[in-house]
């Protein structure tokens, strides 16, 4: 068995917003559509845990609507009264989502969607130079190195999930660091050109057996 993965274009090149640029809070995205076991209801019960305890933060859903619709996450922000802390930006393509991706601190993706294979937005986050905190589904685990270029937690635990933002929302340079680490990760690992280099080698390795 041969394991090749997966691997993405290269963006036109973007300087890594410096911390300074949110002086007030942490921008933090979800990007997918929203899904229930891609994590988006965990994630909104983290951002409570996190508004109670006075934490600043700005959390932002991209995606279109999937078995949760605008209505509903719309509804369950308002309940929790996060209304001042939580966008709901819809689906963004291109440039559009990678400006997104470059306006944001750290990435969050806390899926325990059964059939969860090698997320290309976890990779789409790393290119960014966004630290990723998701869960230990599928191929997520060869793809995120915990505790250095972002965190792995247990799926559905929202506390768990909220301390590991709060970690990094309290903690800069943390943040920097393990971003620099996930891009680093990245371009070393995960581009469209490792992907194919790999892919030829893997050919040429059973070919030769032939």
């Amino acid at each position: 068995v041969f394991c090749c993965a997966n691997g993405i274009p290269k963006q036109n090149k973007r300087e890594q917003l410096d911390a300074a640029q949110h002086p007030n809070v942490c921008q933090i995205l979800f990007l997918s559509n929203l899904i229930e076991s891609k994590g988006v209801l965990v994630l909104l019960e983290a951002c409570k845990l996190l508004a109670n305890e006075r934490i600043p933060f700005a959390c932002n859903f991209v995606g279109g609507e999937g078995d949760v619709s605008f209505t509903e996450l719309k509804d369950r922000i308002h309940k929790l009264d996060l209304n001042d802390c939580i966008n709901i930006l819809g689906p963004r393509y291109g440039a559009e989502k990678g400006q997104i991706m470059m306006d944001s601190n750290l990435f969050v993706f806390p899926t325990f969607y059964y059939n969860e294979c090698f997320p290309l937005v976890i990779l789409e986050a790393m290119q960014a130079g966004l630290p990723v905190i998701s869960t230990k589904e599928g191929a997520i685990p060869d793809i995120i190195i915990d505790g250095k270029t972002g965190f792995l937690v247990e799926q559905r635990n929202a506390r768990c999930l909220a301390d590991k933002i709060k970690e990094l929302i309290k903690d800069e340079r943390l943040r920097r660091d393990m971003g620099i680490a996930a891009k680093s990760r990245f371009e070393k690992n995960f581009t469209l050109e490792i992907f194919e280099k790999r892919l030829c080698e893997i050919f040429d390795n059973i070919l030769d057996k032939v």
